[in-house]
């Protein structure tokens, strides 16, 4: 594996030929590099990638698996495998031939990870993009056994820790907003249980005021310093939510007031972490009990369980599945069963 020296740009590189997945044989060029050592290394990598070894460093690895997956995945899904990636299991595995990470060498890792403090449903994240980057290996890579025996994490928060604010105290926060365009931005978000991207999505061409609904199709967050817009984030997601008359009077106001807003433009162009900052500054200057953005929906839910709704109608409305909806919000029907119960023996009695 010869590596050569480029006496203009006074650093080492590689040149060398590879045959491909349709197998053609094709001419590989890499430059830049400072040690001759550096550019074999790189050329020896390279070669047992391509050639499906489970010789390869798991560095070289989860390169390959980011490389298979980005045309099948969100930018946004992209983006938090290789966040997750790089923060939480590269440190620990990337100077690693994967042939030799062993079941211990997970389990080590994962006892490092539960001792980070991380929440159960970041652990999950955690453990399953590791196990998914060694599927890909046993899958493509020749790799014998997935090293990853066992499972850490929780795929939901625990649901008794969900926090939200009654109807009352959304009342008493949302009389303290003196800005209007945050008093309808909250008004809309509180009043219909949408995630913050897909309110920061909405766009004039998705409301309408004569059947006075929303309709979510997009979801919007800066990724790597750009405004990007996809799908939803499930295909349950895409959804049309009817809103009451007075919250729709408000969002029309607002929008009128919009400068020249075209149909394909954002309604709301405030950054996600402008309106927590605003949030937060409301609630600490008039001593009113903080909760997340995303709270909202769980608020929002929370009113619709008092009010008698069924868990599917809830699921719905919120763009959940059924099974997500009961994981998450079971919780709050504990009275459910003896309301049902007091309703039958009425009808029993007459």
């Amino acid at each position: 594996m010869p590596a050569y020296y480029d006496d203009q740009r006074k650093s080492w590189y590689c040149k060398f030929y590879y045959k491909d997945y349709t197998g053609s044989r094709k001419q590989k060029c890499k430059r830049g590099f400072a040690r001759k050592t550096d550019a074999a290394a790189y050329e020896r990598e390279f070669l047992l990638n391509m050639a499906s070894s489970p010789d390869i460093t798991f560095a070289t690895l989860r390169k390959s698996y980011v490389e298979f997956v980005t045309p099948r995945l969100k930018p946004t899904t992209i983006h938090n495998k290789e966040y997750i990636q790089r923060i939480y299991i590269a440190p620990y595995f990337d100077q690693k031939v994967i042939s030799e990470i062993t079941p211990l060498d997970v389990a080590t890792w994962q006892n490092e990870m539960l001792q980070k403090g991380l929440a159960p449903t970041t652990l999950k994240e955690i453990d399953v993009q590791l196990n998914a980057i060694m599927n890909f290996a046993v899958k493509y890579k020749g790799l014998i056994k997935n090293p990853c025996m066992e499972s850490i994490g929780k795929t939901h928060r625990d649901a008794s820790k969900i926090d939200f604010w009654t109807l009352d105290e959304y009342k008493q926060f949302s009389a303290c907003v003196t800005d209007f365009k945050y008093k309808v931005l909250f008004d809309v978000l509180y009043y219909s249980g949408m995630r913050i991207g897909e309110l920061l999505a909405l766009t004039p061409s998705d409301v309408d005021f004569t059947q006075n609904t929303l309709d979510v199709n997009k979801t919007f967050r800066i990724l790597k310093n750009k405004e990007v817009i996809t799908t939803p984030k499930t295909e349950n997601s895409i959804r049309k939510i009817v809103m009451p008359a007075s919250i729709m009077e408000e969002l029309k106001t607002y929008m009128e007031k919009v400068y020249d807003l075209q149909e394909k433009e954002r309604i709301f162009f405030i950054p996600a972490s402008t309106i927590t900052w605003y949030k937060n500054k409301i609630c600490a200057d008039n001593k009113l009990r903080p909760i997340r953005i995303h709270d909202f929906r769980h608020s929002h839910v929370s009113m619709l369980v008092e009010m008698g709704c069924s868990i599917m109608l809830v699921a719905d409305r919120i763009g959940d599945t059924v099974r997500t909806a009961q994981d998450i919000y079971a919780h709050l029907y504990p009275n459910k069963q003896n309301d049902i119960a007091k309703k039958i023996e009425l009808l029993v009695s007459q």
